[in-house]
């Protein structure tokens, strides 16, 4: 991936995430240091992160052996989205819809899971399938039907 920052600046941020941690959630700052690379979208179960050589990598929390080359294009639009929107020397990689994309079918488009206002549910703590983008890539699947 072609990158706006440097190596340097992905092990500093990387650092300062661990750093930020260390005292409110160790078992996650000694994992990302085991990791070596910058969370960009993590959820209870692992996530993606970015390496110093600009690859982005999926894990497992409870798995460390299971870190690998992300190959999954739905995890790796996510791991943009969520990146370029938390770190502003990233922004310049926010995905732009483009003609071939479509809007996501789970929440027509609005970026919000239906619902979960109307019931109380606090929205920032939930995103779409879609990111809060509101759409999907091409090269993305439909989410699974249930």
């Amino acid at each position: 991936m072609n990158l706006p920052v440097s190596s340097e600046w992905i092990v500093t941020a990387t650092r300062q995430y661990i750093a930020e941690r260390a005292k409110t959630h160790p078992e996650i700052a000694a994992f990302v240091e085991t990791l070596d690379a910058l969370p960009l979208y993590v959820d209870s179960g692992g996530g993606v992160a970015l390496r110093s050589d600009g690859e982005l990598i999926g894990f497992l929390w409870e798995e460390p052996q299971s870190i690998t080359v992300e190959m999954n294009p739905h995890l790796r639009f996510l791991a943009i989205v969520t990146g370029s929107e938390d770190y502003g020397e990233l922004a310049c990689l926010a995905p732009v819809r483009g003609a071939d994309d479509r809007d996501c079918p789970l929440c027509d488009g609005s970026g919000r899971v239906p619902g979960l206002e109307e019931s109380g549910i606090n929205v920032k703590n939930v995103i779409c399938y879609c990111g809060g983008t509101g759409w999907l890539p091409r090269n993305v699947p439909n989410p699974p039907q249930e």
